[in-house]
């Protein structure tokens, strides 16, 4: 038990026994004179409001010095009790306050949190598919070497894509496939030679891009990139 509280129960102890006894006190008949009567009745008129036996109603006064030290000392013990109880509720509000502002501040954390995790992985997500597409149409696009089937080595003979076919390519396409067949009877080109199909293949490229609007995208793609192929063959020849 703490000073304070001990000081109280104290208190309330003397108070309790204090008005014990002028409780009892009070209950004594009075000593001196036996009663011997009273006298008849007056009918004395009082003015001004005035009551009987000092004046009824003017407010309860402490009969003896010790019944208001009592009084008073359990209304100072009554306001202190009340002051506790109001230091109390306002440090229970203060907590719960606090215990509100640290909740709300926690769910603000993990809402930040779950939207910078939600938008990182989202982020990453975004990048996996870009790079899955990017890797995709470097597969698509990247140079490869020309299959048996488009070129055979052995007898310089060219499977020539649809739109390298057409009549109109005839002075690039011819004198390609006389070098390249001149190759394979030989074994190799001479300088010259190669420099001349080096060139043709060049400028075959060119004049196609020069009309690509003319044709299919997917066929003028298919002859650029199969020119290409047969340029790295020729460069192959020669190392």
């Amino acid at each position: 038990m703490s000073l304070c509280s001990r000081i109280n129960f104290a208190g309330c102890l003397v108070a309790v026994l204090l008005i014990t006894s002028v409780n009892h006190s009070n209950a004594q008949p009075p000593s001196g004179q036996p009663y011997q009567g009273s006298s008849p009745a007056t009918n004395n008129v009082y003015a001004g409001g005035g009551g009987y036996g000092g004046g009824w109603g003017d407010g309860y006064h402490s009969s003896t010095a010790a019944e208001g030290y009592l009084r008073g000392m359990g209304a100072a013990i009554s306001a202190q009790g009340q002051a506790n109880l109001n230091n109390s509720m306002a440090s229970r509000n203060m907590q719960e306050s606090y215990n509100r502002a640290l909740d709300n501040r926690v769910k603000q954390v993990d809402t930040y949190r779950w939207r910078r995790d939600t938008a990182e992985a989202r982020q990453a997500q975004e990048q996996y598919e870009r790079r899955q597409k990017t890797e995709q149409h470097l597969a698509k696009v990247k140079l490869k070497n020309l299959s048996d089937d488009q070129f055979n080595v052995a007898t310089g003979e060219i499977a020539w894509p649809v739109l390298l076919r057409d009549s109109k390519w005839d002075e690039y396409r011819v004198p390609l496939e006389k070098l390249m067949s001149k190759r394979a009877s030989y074994g190799a080109l001479d300088m010259d030679e190669y420099t001349q199909a080096a060139k043709l293949i060049k400028d075959w490229r060119a004049a196609i891009t020069a009309v690509k609007d003319d044709y299919p995208t997917t066929a003028v793609s298919a002859g650029l990139r199969f020119l290409l192929s047969l340029n790295r063959e020729l460069d192959s020849m020669m190392g």
